[in-house]
């Protein structure tokens, strides 16, 4: 079976630079050239030029709300901690298995 292709990345662009998993979810908008720019131009930026754009566009009540609920996970997490129900792991395996999912991507 034959593959379309929605759109073509400029030749800078490192496709594993981007999260192609949200690329390819939202394919329906890369057919705007201004969402092909942006991407393209996003593709450039260091991680920590990524988060302050990504924070100075995104919508106050979303970080409210990603707060709130992280605040929640927070309180269930300790919680099982205090009431014996979670074994937990030793920071170490824990380090190395989230270093490991980071060089797989």
């Amino acid at each position: 079976m034959k593959r379309l292709r929605v759109w073509s990345a400029p030749r800078r662009m490192n496709a594993l630079d981007l999260d192609s998993a949200a690329v390819h979810a939202h394919a329906s908008l890369l057919a705007s050239t201004a969402v092909q720019q942006v991407i393209a131009l996003a593709s450039q930026l260091s991680e920590d030029e990524r988060r302050l754009v990504v924070d100075a566009i995104a919508p106050k009540e979303s970080v409210a709300e990603l707060a709130d609920l992280w605040q929640a996970e927070l309180e269930r997490r300790a919680e099982r901690v205090r009431s014996g129900t979670s074994d937990g792991a030793p920071a170490d395996e824990v380090f190395a298995r989230i270093e490991a999912k980071l060089k797989n991507r």
